[in-house]
Order: structure tokens, then C-alpha cells, then sequence
């Protein structure tokens, strides 16, 4: 885990940064749709000097939930167009620019 906040603190410097979360309504909350869903914590740590911003998420879901896996034998083989690799995870990595933003 400390690996984790050494990468993060590496990318934003977060004795630097303001940190704000995101607790929406149970009803309103757009991760509640996914079945098996059970809560989340949302937060973003936003380092105004350098620009840069993470969007950092967590969830649980039941251990009955579908998975992945689940998905894949309901879908046709033949379908090529969906790539279900990180289907559950995904990694995002690019620079942004945020010249907009004082």
C-alpha cells in the first residue's frame, strides 16, 4: 500500500495538493446500477501549482456479484468489436493540460 501513495505523491506532491471527495446520494450514485455494488469512496487530489489532478475511486461489491469472467460466456464469441482485457481495472496514463485553470 505504501507504494501506492509513494506513486501517487510522486505524480501530484500531495502535502501540495487540496483534496475533495465525492458522496453522492445512494439513490444518485452511478456506480449503484452495477449489480452486486455494496459502496464507494471517491476522491480527487487536485495540485493547483502543478496542474495536475488524480481521480482516485474504490469500490466493493458482493462476492456473489458477476464478474468479468461471467460477462464473457454471456457475450457471442464472434463479436471482435469489445475488448474485455482491463474490462474490470483500467490504467489511464497521459499528461494533461490544464493551462485553463488559476
Amino acid at each position: 500500500m505504501n507504494r501506492l501513495w509513494d506513486v501517487m505523491d510522486e505524480i501530484v506532491q500531495l502535502n501540495d495538493c487540496d483534496i475533495y471527495t465525492y458522496n453522492p446520494d445512494v439513490d444518485d450514485d452511478p456506480m449503484n446500477e452495477e449489480e452486486g455494488y455494496l459502496w464507494s469512496m471517491n476522491y480527487f487530489f487536485f495540485n493547483r501549482k502543478l496542474k495536475r489532478m488524480i481521480f482516485f475511486s474504490i469500490k466493493s461489491e458482493s462476492m456473489n456479484a458477476p464478474t468479468a469472467e461471467d460477462d464473457m460466456d454471456d457475450m457471442d464469441d464472434n463479436d471482435d468489436d469489445i475488448n474485455l482485457i482491463g474490462h474490470s481495472s483500467r490504467r489511464y496514463q497521459d499528461e494533461f493540460s490544464m493551462d485553463d485553470m488559476d
